[in-house]
């Protein structure tokens, strides 16, 4: 390389766009696996007035302006929650509980544990305790949190097989094939016993 050609080099602006659209979307793929349980989580926006000290002062009288908060739940886990003012970063991650709060609803994605006639109200009281709300979180509970209730293994797995059932068509299909052809082949043992009785 000549010196003119260095000299040249060095003047003209370096092309950061491909770069950038790299670690942008680096970036992506990383936010991506970082929050990929987030749909396992509880999260709930509201507005709680706060107590602004410096107006407060300058107004002689207390002022508050409502402020929006997040709360972030893990289903089954008492211990870890979090309930701070709303960044933005929270709202980008929680977009479609965000939206849902601004709406005047609170979104809470699933199958509601009243719903299925096979959990116990007993026990579907005592899963919102442990803000376990939907067949989903029950099916998702982490490990730590089944050894801290009893029997909740046994209901983790029916909360499993009842979402791999009414999620999955194919499983749902072989279901109805097999619970057809177990009907099928007790009308021919009732007919059997049927004839046998009358002989």
């Amino acid at each position: 390389m000549t010196l003119d050609e260095l000299q040249k080099a060095q003047n003209t602006p370096t092309d950061f766009s491909r770069l950038d659209a790299a670690v942008i979307e680096d970036a992506m793929l990383t936010q991506d696996a970082r929050f990929a349980a987030d749909s396992h989580l509880y999260v709930s926006f509201y507005t709680k007035p706060t107590l602004r000290p410096r107006e407060s002062q300058e107004q002689g009288r207390p002022i508050y302006r409502d402020e929006v908060y997040v709360r972030i739940l893990i289903p089954g886990d008492k211990q870890n929650q979090v309930d701070r003012l709303a960044s933005e970063q929270d709202i980008q991650r929680f977009r479609k509980q965000y939206d849902a709060f601004l709406q005047g609803k609170q979104l809470n994605e699933g199958t509601p544990l009243e719903a299925v006639g096979f959990i116990p109200p007993s026990l579907v009281a005592e899963l919102k305790h442990f803000n376990i709300t939907t067949v989903e979180q029950l099916a998702e509970v982490n490990d730590g949190a089944v050894q801290n209730m009893q029997g909740l293994a046994m209901w983790r797995q029916k909360a499993r097989a009842y979402v791999e059932l009414t999620h999955s068509p194919e499983a749902l299909h072989e279901r109805v094939s097999k619970a057809e052809q177990e009907n099928a082949e007790l009308r021919a043992l009732v007919e059997r016993l049927q004839k046998k009785a009358k002989e």
